[in-house]
């Protein structure tokens, strides 16, 4: 591929982000004060979120942990487990994506 095929596949992938980042938004606004479920993110989950995060840079995975997480914390239904993985591990995988792309001298 090309260096201008390159560069558009980036910048598709960072507006794919930003979209992503503006819709989940939007949803979680519209829920506000409807579900009597408490849904915001406790330092633990930033805290196994950073470890699998960066065990998946390594190319170890990051669903494996963060589901025996959710299991052994009883954090979650079991049914929202696959939603809530593929849901919270895009921004980080497309961050990821980013990251080393350009940490690979990709500058131009």
């Amino acid at each position: 591929m090309g260096e201008l095929g390159v560069k558009l596949l980036v910048w598709a992938l960072g507006l794919v982000a930003l979209g992503y980042v503006v819709r989940w938004w939007l949803i979680e606004r519209g829920r506000r004060g409807e579900d009597p479920v408490d849904r915001r993110p406790r330092i633990s989950d930033f805290l196994v979120g950073f470890v699998t995060n960066f065990f998946d840079t390594l190319g170890i995975g990051s669903f494996a942990p963060a589901t025996a997480w959710f299991k052994f914390s009883k954090r979650m239904p079991d049914e929202l487990i696959p939603g809530t993985l593929n849901s919270g591990q895009a921004l980080p995988t497309m961050a990821q994506a980013l990251i080393l792309f350009f940490a690979d001298g990709h500058r131009k």
